[in-house]
């Protein structure tokens, strides 16, 4: 009950797929893996590690490319508190966060 490491399938979705999976997690608790959104500060950090001499070779060209347009990769093991049927927005307590602080 305390793990979510336990699991009998992996299941790539959409959001709109996902919000139907969490409205049934019912006391369950979860992993869920997901790209967080890019912002403009990741952008900049991402290209000042880069010169401009390094993006004159494809693989490099093509790696950055990657890393600009998909956000961080993050996961989070959770416990739904709340879901919303319209927006597929939930809120859950992410159980590897600072207590008090872990309400996302």
């Amino acid at each position: 009950m305390d793990s979510a490491d336990h699991f009998s399938q992996e299941v790539k979705c959409t959001m709109t797929e996902l919000s139907i999976i969490l409205q049934s997690c019912g006391d369950f608790i979860f992993k869920v893996q997901f790209r967080k959104k890019v912002d403009a500060s990741d952008v900049e950090t991402k290209l000042s590690g880069f010169k401009p001499a390094d993006l004159s070779k494809p693989a490099t060209a093509t790696q950055l490319s990657k890393q600009l347009i998909e956000g961080d990769r993050c996961e989070m093991v959770c416990h739904l508190i709340e879901c919303d049927n319209n927006l597929g927005r939930s809120i859950v307590v992410d159980l590897k966060a600072i207590p008090g602080r872990n309400i996302r």
